[in-house]
Order: C-alpha cells, then sequence, then structure tokens
C-alpha cells in the first residue's frame, strides 16, 4: 500500500506540475477592429476589416478633416475614395510607412508563411519581417491582435476587435 501511495504521490508531482503554455492560433482574416495611431502629435482613428481574402478596407473616423477618406486594398492594388474623388495605385507606389501598406505587408506575411503564435511570459505574438518592415504583432489569448509595432516607429493599437464573416 505504501508502495502505491508513492507511485500515485511520484507521478502526480511528475505529471502533474507540467506547466503548459496555452495554445493561441492568430486571428488575422475575418476580422474587424479600430486602429489607432499617433502621428507627429496628431490622432488618426480607422475603423478597418480584414476580410477572408485577405483585402482590407480603411474607413477614416479621426481627424475631422479626412472623417470621409476610404482606403481598400486587394491583390496588392489599392483604392482611396475621398469626398467623391478616387484614387487607384499599386502598392508599389506607396512609401513606407503608409498604415495601409503596413498592415497588408504584415498580415499578408503571416498568413502566406503560415507563421504561428510564440508566447514569451505570458504574452502571444508574432515576429516578422518583410522587404520593408521588421514587425511585431501582439495578441490576447483569444487570439485577436492588440498591438502592431515596428522597428522604425509605427505603432498601432487595435482597440474592439472581433471576428467577422462576409
Amino acid at each position: 500500500m505504501k508502495k502505491i501511495f508513492i507511485l500515485v504521490l511520484c507521478f502526480t508531482c511528475f505529471c502533474g506540475c507540467k506547466v503548459k503554455s496555452p495554445n493561441v492560433t492568430a486571428v488575422t482574416t475575418g476580422l474587424s477592429f479600430s486602429a489607432e495611431m499617433l502621428i507627429d502629435g496628431v490622432k488618426y482613428k480607422y475603423d478597418t476589416e480584414i476580410l477572408q481574402d485577405g483585402s482590407i478596407k480603411m474607413a477614416a473616423t479621426e481627424p475631422e478633416n479626412i472623417k470621409d477618406l476610404i482606403i481598400s486594398i486587394s491583390q496588392g492594388k489599392i483604392k482611396a475614395c475621398y469626398k467623391g474623388l478616387e484614387y487607384n495605385t499599386d502598392i508599389g507606389e506607396l512609401p513606407n510607412g503608409v498604415v495601409i501598406d503596413f498592415l497588408y505587408c504584415v498580415f499578408t506575411d503571416i498568413n502566406s508563411n503560415n507563421k504561428k503564435v510564440s508566447v514569451k511570459e505570458d504574452e502571444f505574438y508574432i515576429k516578422g519581417n518583410t522587404e520593408k518592415y521588421d514587425y511585431t504583432v501582439a495578441f490576447g489569448q483569444s487570439g485577436l491582435p492588440l498591438k502592431i509595432i515596428d522597428k522604425s516607429g509605427i505603432d498601432i493599437i487595435i482597440k474592439n476587435a472581433c471576428i467577422i464573416k462576409k
């Protein structure tokens, strides 16, 4: 009886005390969120959707003077609409640091390379780099993104992220 008790105690200590990291799957398509950033002291805010096919649509909500701006990108083609005017271009024509270019490059890189979430001290993140950006995306335990930063100084805070179906 004593041997069985010791065996159960050893089994419990060695198998039951193992600390497991939660398995988090990043949600990088089919989501909607508010993207906020500060550029030269001005707060910019965009209602953003990333669809299942990886295309992105952003509608500016702050500052007031660009409130009607709607930008979309699909397969590297960008369309910007503002107060009845429409502008079309290719992603290669944009300078580094344009918010839609940054988001598109980051999420395309994560999806096309099947990047997995890493865990360190209860922080969930994906680090990566593209030709233009060296980024880190922080995720919550739900797998929804919380923040995206780049070594060049781009810092996007993601609020009210939720999964959408379209």
